[in-house]
């Protein structure tokens, strides 16, 4: 795994760097995305091939869901962090090189377990309006969170 151009050119410029942590995943790799547009695909090809009308229309149906899908996916990915930095004092986590959210690590509040569908996040909350969610797909997420601990005292 290797930082983003954009992400290490950000860094790069930075003082008090501690840690740094990557998200290897980009916007296509959503399930909502890439599942229509693979199982479309071959429906389509199939149905092309056999002439066969229900294999073509299924096709041309989960294509026409990938293209729905498509900015719902795109916004999505715009909120997702592609790496997340910690200095002497702030969590740092940048989309493609612009700051996402910045919590200080004094004002921490609390660490939140969140499980859904048997996936776990972990929210950072400075406050009600601040805070930072880690989503599953930094494959370090206990490494951040034993990071966060460290640093805090706080344990999720």
């Amino acid at each position: 795994m290797s930082l983003r151009d954009v992400d290490e050119q950000y860094i790069s410029k930075q003082n008090n760097i501690k840690d740094v942590f990557i998200n290897d995943s980009y916007w296509w790799q959503n399930a909502s995305f890439v599942l229509p547009l693979l199982l479309g695909s071959v429906s389509l090809l199939y149905g092309l091939i056999f002439e066969n009308s229900g294999a073509k229309g299924f096709g041309i149906f989960l294509l026409v869901v990938m293209v729905i899908m498509l900015p719902v996916v795109w916004l999505t990915w715009r909120s997702t962090a592609t790496s997340i930095y910690f200095t002497d004092k702030e969590i740092i986590a940048l989309h493609l090189g612009k700051i996402l959210k910045k919590i200080t690590l004094e004002n921490l509040q609390s660490i939140e377990t969140i499980e859904y569908l048997g996936q776990r996040r972990y929210k950072l909350v400075e406050s009600d309006e601040i805070f930072f969610t880690i989503d599953n797909e930094f494959d370090n997420i206990p490494e951040i969170i034993r990071t966060v601990t460290s640093r805090t005292g706080i344990i999720p």
